[in-house]
């Protein structure tokens, strides 16, 4: 499932505006478990950005591969994979294909 979320800044950075709406996208989805597809690009650009912020040895360790967020656990099974984005989606597709069941040579129905 892939939800878009209009961001507005009021008053604040762009980031931070864009990280309030995705938990707010986060906290109504019903589930036990939120894959999300941060990649190995989104984490470098994680760790650069922490880094100059002064955030320390914490900051220097990006985001983790698993957290817990609001009841909820947060995997990143994409951590490890460069952004291009091709490649990215594929993966995507095969795992959605494999854990549906549907077949690469079926045509299965897109929600």
């Amino acid at each position: 499932m892939v939800r878009r979320v209009k961001v507005t800044k009021r008053g604040k950075g762009l980031e931070a505006a864009a990280r309030e709406a995705r938990y707010a996208v986060f906290r109504k989805i019903r589930c036990d478990m939120l894959a999300l597809a941060h990649n190995l690009d989104d984490q470098a650009e994680t760790v650069l950005m922490n880094l100059l912020r002064g955030a320390g040895t914490r900051g220097a360790s990006g985001m983790p591969r698993a957290a817990r967020f609001d009841g909820k656990r947060l995997a990143r099974p994409l951590l490890d994979v460069p952004k291009h984005r091709r490649r990215v989606e594929a993966i995507a597709r095969r795992s959605a294909r494999r854990r549906s069941g549907c077949r690469p040579s079926s045509r299965c129905r897109r929600r």
